[in-house]
């Protein structure tokens, strides 16, 4: 499969040489059945490098949910330092999602039983409420709710229960938040959802009703998003991706040549 995606002799054996060679072809050919675009496939492979790079899926061990978010959370926080344009939440989640497809057609992934969250009826009145008298979208409601639950699981790990939080405990915790791996405007979109939670705790008698009011975000700026400049290990990438022989290939590499 390696030889069919890649044409540069460098590229080939880096893929052919690299860790858990044998099970990424397997799962190369699996997405290609199943008509997966070349320029998916290539994307696919060259993250399954990565995946390999920072889980042993050759061993023999079991590997579980754990294991795979520490190796994404130690990504993420890679990509962070080299101001790649995903973002730290973004690449995370990417690590995250191809990381368990995978394991999991390899039969290599211990999926521990998830256990009920505490805060499982305040998080489900609290999306009853945004979606039948907010109206607001599914993808909303999901983002905010996520929010709700790592500010409430924090609270649980510093001994404080929502009848006695204040806005200084919501200001610790985006404060904390924006010291490990947020960046402003994640820590600014959480602020916003912690606000319409706050409200609607107020309403619910389940916290006193002067913490929504309090809760500021960090402020944004124009272009806030943009990334600082492009790393080089993602322009190397790019140009990866333009191996082969239509127009087009060419055309786009030699324009990346060009820039890079």
């Amino acid at each position: 499969m390696f030889e069919t995606l890649f044409n540069y002799p460098n590229v080939l054996a880096r893929h052919r040489e690299g860790p858990a060679a044998e099970e990424r072809q397997r799962f190369l050919v699996h997405r290609a059945n199943q008509d997966a675009a070349c320029s998916t496939l290539l994307r696919t492979a060259r993250d399954l490098l990565i995946i390999a790079k920072n889980i042993d899926v050759a061993g023999s061990s079991a590997i579980c949910n754990h294991d795979v978010e520490v190796a994404a959370a130690k990504w993420a926080r890679h990509q962070r330092r080299g101001h790649h344009s995903h973002g730290p939440r973004r690449s995370r989640a990417l690590f995250l999602g191809l990381a368990t497809n995978w394991l999991r057609f390899l039969g290599r992934l211990h999926e521990a039983r998830p256990t009920p969250s505490p805060f499982a009826d305040l998080i489900k009145d609290f999306a009853h409420y945004m979606r039948e008298e907010r109206g607001l979208s599914e993808a909303t409601i999901s983002g905010r709710c996520w929010h709700v639950e790592k500010l409430l699981a924090w609270l649980m790990s510093q001994n404080r229960c929502l009848a006695e939080v204040s806005v200084k405990d919501v200001d610790a915790f985006l404060s904390r938040k924006g010291g490990q791996d947020w960046g402003r405007v994640s820590v600014a979109t959480s602020a916003k959802a912690l606000r319409s939670f706050f409200r609607h705790a107020a309403m619910r008698g389940w916290c006193v009703g002067a913490i929504a009011a309090g809760i500021d975000g960090p402020r944004l700026f124009k272009q806030e998003t943009l990334p600082v400049r492009a790393d080089w290990a993602g322009v190397q990438r790019l140009i990866t991706s333009t191996n082969g022989d239509r127009p087009r290939d060419i055309r786009d590499r030699a324009m990346l040549m060009l820039f890079a």
